[in-house]
Parts: C-alpha cells; sequence; structure tokens
C-alpha cells in the first residue's frame, strides 16, 4: 500500500519561516548572546565562581562576612550586556577590573572569561540560541 502526505503549504509556510530567521540570524544571534552571557554572570555571583565555575578565592581574614564580591552591590548591580549583529558585550563597572586581574596584594576573581569561551557560558549561551531560534519558528507557523 502506497501512502502520501501533502502539506496544504505547510512546508511552504515552514520553509518561508527559514527564509526570515537566516535573514534576520545576526540579529538573534547577538541578542541570545547577550541573554545567556548575562545569565551565566549572573550565576557567577550567585555561586561565587569564575566563569569556567571554579570557586572564586575565599577572602583573607577579616574582612567581613557578606559574599564574596558583593559588599555593597553596586559591582553586582552594574553588570550589563550589550548585543550586537553575531556579538555581544559585557561589562561589570569598577572595581571589577581588579577583581578579573587581581592585584600585587589581592587575587584574581574572574568575572568574565578571558580566552575562550567557558563552559558554562557556552551552555547558557546555547540555550538562549535555541530559546530564541525556537520562538521565532514558532511565530511563523
Amino acid at each position: 500500500m502506497k501512502i502520501s502526505y501533502s502539506s496544504s503549504g505547510g512546508l511552504e509556510a515552514l520553509a518561508a519561516a527559514f527564509d526570515s530567521l537566516a535573514a534576520d540570524a545576526p540579529r538573534l544571534l547577538g541578542e541570545a548572546a547577550a541573554e545567556g552571557g548575562g545569565k551565566a554572570l549572573a550565576a557567577e555571583f550567585e555561586s561565587e565562581s569564575d566563569p569556567a565555575g571554579n570557586p572564586w578565592a575565599k577572602r583573607v581574614p577579616p574582612t567581613g562576612s557578606w559574599s564574596i564580591l558583593t559588599k555593597s552591590g553596586k559591582m553586582r548591580g552594574s553588570r550589563t550586556a550589550k548585543a550586537f549583529p553575531s556579538a555581544a558585550e559585557f561589562t561589570v563597572n569598577t572595581p571589577a577590573e581588579f577583581h578579573q586581574n587581581g592585584t600585587r596584594r589581592m587575587v584574581a576573581r574572574k568575572l568574565l572569561p578571558s580566552r575562550s569561551l567557558p563552559e558554562p557560558w557556552r551552555l547558557a549561551i546555547e540555550k538562549a540560541v535555541h530559546d530564541r531560534i525556537g520562538e521565532q519558528l514558532r511565530r511563523a507557523s
């Protein structure tokens, strides 16, 4: 027995959605990278860990009992993620640069990736990309 299927326009609509998605891909990827990276950066403050998931060095007593890098909350609250076509920029205000690189008297507690994209960031961005693409395809269908 032979069976067949006719899409009655469904496949054509999906093809059109893919065409539209391809044209909008750079913007969508930049937005997803900003969203995913922003979530990864927020998770670092929650878990007190660097971009790769390694715990930040403990403070040397007697420096207080607050969570690491959150004494006033200003630095944590200054995080921004800006989307560009196919890219994103992440910033954290001063004194983040001293924590990122360390000083003569302070060990580094990295906030942003410095070379390759670490696994927690890659996974967060990948999830945001999948969510964004899925959302666009659902809208089109």
